[in-house]
């Protein structure tokens, strides 16, 4: 078989399909290792300075709402007795649920910093070459026909993958 052919006939589809598979793999292993704070600082200050006050005004409301609910509704129970060791073990609780409140930024924050450095530590793109010698015409067809299923694939999986990064 003259090289030419050979080349044409089982290169272009299978390189293609790989040029898309592994630029899309690139990208997505760049969004999967940025954290939100890098990825989209806009976004993140506008959470960080509006939306973030509003939730945690409105969650710690709640949190002490439902503990005074609780402690009141312990308290009127006539069938059991309150003991100081109950009150102290309550307010530990609500104290400690407070604080976890309040420094939840700053933990949201660390634990996108871990997960993004675990990620660069895990992800890498080194794909195996395709190398194939001594092929005959009917092998070389194949690989054409399965380059341009490699090729479909490559794109709907690509784009599902981004999506799903992305939308993260």
């Amino acid at each position: 078989m003259p090289e030419w052919l050979f080349d044409f006939l089982s290169g272009p589809t299978i390189k293609i399909a790989a040029a898309i598979w592994n630029s899309s793999m690139k990208l997505i292993i760049k969004l999967v290792c940025s954290t939100p704070q890098k990825f989209s600082t806009g976004t993140w200050a506008f959470v960080k300075e509006n939306l973030y006050p509003w939730a945690e005004g409105i969650g710690l409301s709640a949190l002490n709402l439902f503990f005074m609910i609780a402690f009141l509704k312990a308290v009127s129970n006539l069938h059991q007795n309150i003991t100081l060791e109950m009150v102290i073990e309550a307010m530990i609780k609500v104290v400690v649920a407070n604080v976890l409140y309040l420094n939840i930024l700053n933990i949201m924050t660390t634990i996108f910093s871990i997960s993004s450095a675990m990620a660069k530590e895990v992800f890498t793109i080194d794909a195996p070459d395709l190398k194939v010698e001594d092929m005959d015409i009917g092998s070389a067809l194949f690989y054409q026909l399965f380059g341009l299923l490699f090729i479909l694939a490559a794109i709907v999986c690509s784009f599902l993958m981004l999506w799903t990064v992305y939308s993260r």
